[in-house]
Parts: structure tokens; sequence; C-alpha cells
């Protein structure tokens, strides 16, 4: 059974997220906030595993979801006026909070178009890709702090939005979501999953057990149980993944991916991914 909380309680170092979820609470009580991006894979990883992190991060990414934005507007108005979170002059979803620790505010739901893209107002210049956030709502776990809890992407459906915001910002902000990728697909058994792999997925233990290979294919199985449960647009979500395998798995491709990851061996990257595929094509 896969595991439906992430319990990081005893985690002292974790005082200032505890702190920090506990007033974004206390100032707007009724929005259910969900950690993403780089901090969930901390968590998930470092904090929960000890498996190493060469690049860890020192901000927060909190998601909700939202109908449309004047809500918003009043959350991030009812965060400043708590006094526990300052405005980024330069972009306003970004916000300060008064332990100096970076929050990025992402809303999701309503907001998007079809193709699941927010447009920042006023202008709608800047835009932003949503897609899985709804099914990585739907799919999230508990996370619980000291004297606190809150929702946090499960570690299948971060797999999911990495490759997404892989395939969008990859120009812009080469290697990040790569590497992570890679980290992810490659420790997704250390991470809390080795048992379910005796317990639920004997099938994939067999004579030439390749356990990177293994762990990869357990992540894409996770990943497909994940949107087959969760989401109206779930289709659409595994069509966007399979484009972007369907590139990345191909010999004679570019292998962006595969380059952008830092993996030492490119072709085992490659099977890896190859691996994840099969698993997501599994129900």
């Amino acid at each position: 059974m896969i595991a439906s909380s992430l319990d990081l309680s005893a985690r002292a170092d974790l005082d200032w997220l505890a702190d920090l979820i506990g007033d974004a609470q206390q100032a707007v009580p009724s929005v259910e906030w969900l950690i993403v991006g780089a901090l969930a894979r901390d968590l998930h990883l470092s904090y929960a595993h000890g498996i190493r992190i060469d690049r860890v991060t020192t901000d927060t990414d909190l998601a909700l979801a939202i109908t449309d934005w004047t809500e918003f507007a009043d959350v991030r108005g009812a965060l400043l006026r708590s006094g526990n979170f300052l405005a980024d002059r330069r972009v306003e979803h970004k916000l300060v909070h008064r332990n100096q620790r970076a929050l990025d505010v992402v809303p999701f739901g309503d907001i998007e178009d079809r193709s699941g893209v927010i447009a920042w107002p006023p202008s709608g210049a800047m835009t932003m890709s949503v897609v899985g956030y709804r099914e990585a709502l739907a799919g999230s776990i508990t996370l619980r702090l000291r004297e606190r809890q809150t929702r946090i992407v499960s570690i299948a459906g971060l797999v999911i939005l990495k490759f997404i915001a892989w395939s969008e910002r990859h120009r812009t902000v080469p290697g990040k979501d790569a590497y992570d990728l890679q980290l992810i697909l490659t420790h997704y058994l250390d991470a809390g999953n080795l048992q379910r792999l005796y317990e639920s997925h004997a099938d994939l233990i067999d004579a030439d057990f390749d356990y990177p290979l293994v762990s990869a294919r357990l992540a894409g199985r996770d990943a497909s149980a994940l949107l087959h449960r969760h989401g109206d647009q779930s289709q659409s979500v595994r069509r966007q993944l399979h484009s972007i395998l369907e590139t990345e798995v191909d010999p004679a491709g570019p292998r962006v991916l595969i380059g952008q990851s830092g993996a030492h061996d490119a072709e085992r990257f490659r099977m890896q991914l190859v691996a994840f595929q099969q698993g997501l094509a599994e129900e």
C-alpha cells in the first residue's frame, strides 16, 4: 500500500517550515496548501530517507486551488496583512516569510485555460503551465511537522510534475528538472517503496533484477495509478508524458533531458526512462 502520510514531526531542522506553514494557515484558514517543487523533493528524499541531494533548496513552493484571480488576490492580501510575510516587489506570487525563507505561491484550478496554462493579471503576459496540479492535489498525502500538518505532493505526483515542468522550461532553466528526475527515478525504491515492491509488485523481481530499472518502472506504475484514480484531465496528462518520453527514449533522438540530467551513464538513464514509460503504460 502506498503511504498516505509523511511524518517528519521529529525533525527539529524543519521547525522553520512548521512556522511558515502555521503562519500561512493562520492567515488563510480556508486554504488547503500543497507543498510542491524542490522542497517536496527534499522532504521525500533527503529528510525522510537520507538520500543525498547535491542542490538542496532554500525556497518553498506552495500551490493552492482557486476559482478566480480575485480569490488569489484575497489570499495574497491576507498573507501580507498577517505581518509574517513581505511582498517581493518584482514578482506578485513571490513572498518572503519572517524567517527569511522565500515563498512561491502557485495558483491553479478554474483560472487555467484549456491547455492548463495560467496567465498572470493584469496583462496576462507572464504565463505558467500548471498541468498535473489538479491530479497532484487529488493524490497528495499528509505531511506531519511539529504541531502542524499540511498536504504534500506524493513522490509519484512529483515525478509527473517534474516531467511536465521540464518540458515547459528546459530551454530557460536547463538541468534543474532533469537532475531531479534522474535522482528520483534512481532512488524511488529507496524512498519508502522497497517493501511495496516485494508485497505488491513481485512480478518485477526476477533473475535479471536491475535495481535502478525496477525503481524507475515502479515509479511509472505509481504515476499511472495516480492518474487512473484522480482527475478529469488525467488522460491529457498521460498523453503529454508519453509525448515527452517518446522523444527521449529514442536511441537516435536528441536526448535533451538525458544530457541535462548530469547522469554519468547516459544510456543507463535512457533505459530508466524506458522502464518508467513501461510502468506508465501498465494499470
